[in-house]
């Protein structure tokens, strides 16, 4: 699946993004990792690479959405663009997924729901992979199970408020043990490896 490691894309896509060209945060550092010595140029290369398959993914998405729209069925389609998790390309001294880092437990979440989002928004509270389900039966006129956890976004994408969510859940399996996360609108608190850590989003 793309975007994924290796970083390896396609075509024109392998040299969509010069390395020399791109600005790297402010939190990124040289590392090893993989028997490699990533240091800015490498994790320049690295990032480049990243970002040509995203591209890569874009232009397919592109392309399904062309193909729906000659069939005559863009109308009634609903289309959802989400993902399982971010990925760090040197940020934090690390190339790495698994970890409650915003680069990586931040993800994108684009939906394209016809009569509701024509005019598009764009949403800025929490929401969860598992609020996905029970999103598109709401956009469709179904019934939720009372067994289910996840919460409709449709309040959120028609600006009701209060926001659905105060706050965001995550856990990661790692080694026989659970670690956990919550986010808010403004803090973030998560274990990793029997420690604690807190974040002011605001201020770092």
């Amino acid at each position: 699946s793309n975007p994924h490691s290796p970083f390896d894309p396609p075509g024109k896509y392998a040299d969509m993004y010069p390395p020399e060209s791109l600005d790297l945060r402010a939190n990124v550092e040289p590392f090893k990792k993989y028997a490699t010595d990533y240091h800015l140029s490498v994790i320049r290369k690295a990032r480049a690479a990243y970002l040509g398959k995203i591209s890569y993914v874009d232009d397919l998405v592109g392309r399904l959405v062309t193909a729906l729209k000659k069939r005559g069925s863009w109308k009634n389609t609903i289309l959802v663009f989400t993902a399982d998790h971010g990925m760090a390309v040197g940020e934090h001294g690390n190339i790495a997924k698994g970890q409650f880092w915003e680069e990586v437990a931040r993800i994108p979440m684009l939906m394209r729901i016809p009569g509701i989002t024509d005019n598009g928004v764009i949403v800025e509270s929490l929401a969860q992979l598992i609020d996905l389900y029970p999103t598109l039966l709401d956009a469709v006129g179904g019934e939720v199970s009372s067994h289910v956890v996840g919460r409709s976004l449709l309040p959120d994408i028609r600006g009701v408020e209060p926001p659905v969510r105060d706050a965001a859940y995550s856990e990661i399996h790692r080694d026989g043990v659970l670690d956990y996360m919550v986010r808010t609108e403004r803090f973030k608190w998560f274990t990793s490896r029997d420690k604690e850590y807190l974040f002011d989003l605001d201020e770092d």
